[in-house]
C-alpha cells in the first residue's frame, strides 16, 4: 500500500515535469504527447486510489484524445499559413529536416543516463532543435555571397506569428496542465 505523501511527492514531480514538456512546445517539440506520456507513467506507477489521488485510465483517454485535437487544429493553421504565405516548401522542408535531427542529437546523450537521463534528454532535444531550426533557417534564406540579416521588426512578427500558429497546441496543453492537476489531486 503506498502512501499519501508519495502521491502528493509525485505529483507534484508530475506537474513540474508537464510544465517543462508544455513550454517545449515553443521550441516545436510534441509537448502535449510528452504530458500524456508522463501521465500514463505516473498511472501506471501510481494507481488511482478511492480518496481521490492519482491518475485513472479515462483520464488518460481523454489527454490523448485532446492532444489529438490540439495537433490537427496546429496542423491545420500552419497549412492555412502556408497557402497564405507563399512560403517555399524546400526552404521549409530544410528547416524541418534540421530541426528534427538537432532535436535527436540533442535528445540521444541523455537516453543512456538513468532517471535524471530524462531531463537530459529534454532540455538535449529543445537545445538541438534550436541550434538545428537556426542552422536550416540559415541554410534556407542562403544566397550565395549575401549574408542573412532579419530586420527587428520582421523578427518581432515572426515570433507572434509562431505563437499563432501553435496557439491551439498551447491551450490544449493547458488544459492537459490543469487536467493533470484535477486528477492527481482531486
Amino acid at each position: 500500500m503506498v502512501s499519501d505523501w508519495l502521491y502528493l511527492l509525485g505529483g507534484g514531480l508530475l506537474l513540474l515535469s508537464n510544465g517543462i514538456a508544455w513550454m517545449s512546445l515553443f521550441y516545436g517539440l510534441p509537448g502535449n504527447w510528452i504530458i500524456c506520456a508522463n501521465c500514463l507513467l505516473a498511472s501506471a506507477l501510481l494507481p488511482a486510489k478511492e480518496n481521490g489521488l492519482g491518475i485513472g485510465t479515462s483520464t488518460i483517454l481523454i489527454m490523448s484524445g485532446l492532444c489529438l485535437i490540439g495537433d490537427l487544429a496546429t496542423q491545420w493553421t500552419h497549412q492555412a499559413h502556408l497557402s497564405n504565405s507563399g512560403e517555399k516548401l524546400p526552404a521549409i522542408r530544410k528547416v524541418m529536416l534540421t530541426t528534427t535531427l538537432g532535436g535527436l542529437m540533442g535528445a540521444t546523450p541523455g537516453l543512456l543516463i538513468p532517471i535524471v537521463g530524462l531531463v537530459i534528454s529534454v532540455l538535449g532535444a529543445i537545445a538541438g532543435a534550436t541550434i538545428g531550426a537556426t542552422i536550416g533557417n540559415s541554410w534556407a534564406a542562403a544566397r550565395p555571397g549575401h549574408p542573412i540579416e532579419v530586420p527587428a521588426p520582421r523578427r518581432m512578427g515572426m515570433m507572434i506569428l509562431r505563437i499563432a500558429r501553435i496557439a491551439p497546441s498551447l491551450l490544449v496543453g493547458m488544459v492537459l496542465l490543469m487536467l493533470t492537476y484535477w486528477s492527481m489531486f482531486s
